[in-house]
C-alpha cells in the first residue's frame, strides 16, 4: 500500500511539472510593425522567460511560458499585451524621439580608441563612471575580470532592455577574460570560443587574417552603410545556440586554429542574441576599431569599410 501511494504521488507531481523541467504553454507566431505598417526587424519579443528577435519581415515565433508578452526595439515604443493559444498577434510600435544614451567602458584601453569614440557620438558617456541606469547601450572592448556583483548588475540591466556590445579577441589576448565575455554573452546564446580564426589564401593554403565580411541582417547593414563590408583582423570564432544569429561570417576557406577539426569551414565572427528585453552583440575581433593600420597600409582599421559605422549601427539596431 505504501509503494502504491508513493507511485501515485510521483505520478501526480510529474504531471504538475515537478518531475522535470517546465514545459511551454504553447507557441505564439506573430508580427511586429511600425506606425506606418512597415515590418520591424531586430525587435525583442519576450515572455519574461524566453526571448527571440524578429526577422527582416517582422515575424517571430516564441514558445511561451507566460501569456504576457513584451515587444521592444530601440527608437520605438515598448508594447505589452496578453496572448491566448492560437493567437497570431500583430504589434505596432510607435516612434520614440531621442538619441540612445550610449556608454563606453573606459577600462582595458578602450578610452584610447578615438575613432570608436567618434563613431559612437558626441554624447558618449564613460562607464563605470556613468551608472547603467542612465544608459541604453554599453560597449565593452576586451573586458577583463569583473566581480560577481557587477556581472549580476549587467545581466539585470540587459534583461530590462539594455543593449550590450562585446568586442573580444582570440584566446591569447592578454587583457581580456574569456570567462567574463561568456558570462555576459551566453544568456543570449553566444559563446566566445577563444580559437583564433585563420583563412587559407593562395595555392599553398598560406594562413592569413579574415579580410572582409558582409553584414547578414539587411536592416543592420543599411544602418552601417549599405553594401560596405566590415574588415576583420585577428578574430576568435563564436559558437551560437538559440536564440542567437550570425551577423558576420567568414567564407569557407577559414578555420579555427584551436578547434578539434582544422577542416576549412565558415566561421561566425559576430553575432546577436536576445535575453529578457535586451540584446547582446558579440564581435570576435576588437582590432577593427583600432586607430592604426594592422595591415601596414595607410588606412586605420576603424576607417576601413563599414567598421566605424558598425559601432553606431549596433547600438541603434
Amino acid at each position: 500500500m505504501m509503494r502504491t501511494s508513493w507511485l501515485l504521488t510521483l505520478t501526480l507531481l510529474s504531471g504538475c511539472g515537478w518531475g522535470g523541467p517546465p514545459q511551454p504553454l504553447f507557441t505564439v507566431s506573430g508580427r511586429v510593425l511600425d506606425g506606418n505598417d512597415v515590418p520591424v526587424p531586430g525587435a525583442v519579443v519576450t515572455d519574461g522567460n524566453g526571448s527571440v528577435l524578429t526577422e527582416e519581415n517582422g515575424r517571430y515565433s516564441l514558445a511561451v511560458f507566460s501569456t504576457h508578452l513584451t515587444v521592444t526595439k530601440p527608437g520605438l515604443s515598448t508594447v505589452r499585451f496578453e496572448v491566448e493559444k492560437g493567437d497570431s498577434p500583430t504589434s505596432h510600435l510607435a516612434a520614440r524621439p531621442g538619441a540612445p544614451k550610449v556608454g563606453l567602458d573606459t577600462r582595458w584601453g578602450a578610452a584610447d580608441l578615438k575613432g570608436l569614440r567618434t563613431a559612437l557620438g558626441a554624447a558618449l558617456k564613460s562607464y563605470p563612471a556613468t551608472p547603467l541606469a542612465e544608459l541604453d547601450a554599453l560597449v565593452m572592448v576586451t573586458p577583463g575580470y569583473l566581480d560577481p556583483a557587477e556581472q549580476a548588475a549587467l545581466d539585470r540591466w540587459i534583461r530590462a532592455g539594455g543593449r550590450l556590445v562585446l568586442a573580444g579577441e582570440w584566446g591569447g589576448y592578454p587583457s581580456q577574460s574569456l570567462d567574463t565575455l561568456n558570462t555576459l554573452a551566453q544568456p543570449a546564446g553566444i559563446t566566445f570560443t577563444g580559437a583564433t580564426v585563420k583563412i587559407a589564401i593562395g595555392p599553398d593554403d598560406t594562413e592569413g587574417w579574415d579580410s572582409s565580411a558582409a553584414i547578414a541582417p539587411a536592416s543592420l547593414a543599411t544602418l552601417a552603410g549599405g553594401t560596405d563590408p566590415v574588415y576583420m583582423f585577428t578574430s576568435t570564432s563564436l559558437a551560437l545556440g538559440s536564440p542567437a544569429r550570425a551577423i558576420l561570417q567568414s567564407d569557407k576557406r577559414a578555420y579555427s586554429v584551436l578547434a578539434t577539426s582544422s577542416r576549412l569551414s565558415s566561421q561566425v565572427l559576430a553575432a546577436v542574441g536576445a535575453t529578457g528585453s535586451g540584446k547582446v552583440f558579440a564581435l570576435g575581433d576588437s582590432s577593427l576599431w583600432l586607430d592604426e593600420a594592422s595591415d601596414g597600409g595607410g588606412t586605420p582599421n576603424v576607417a576601413r569599410g563599414a567598421n566605424a559605422r558598425l559601432a553606431s549601427a549596433l547600438v541603434a539596431w
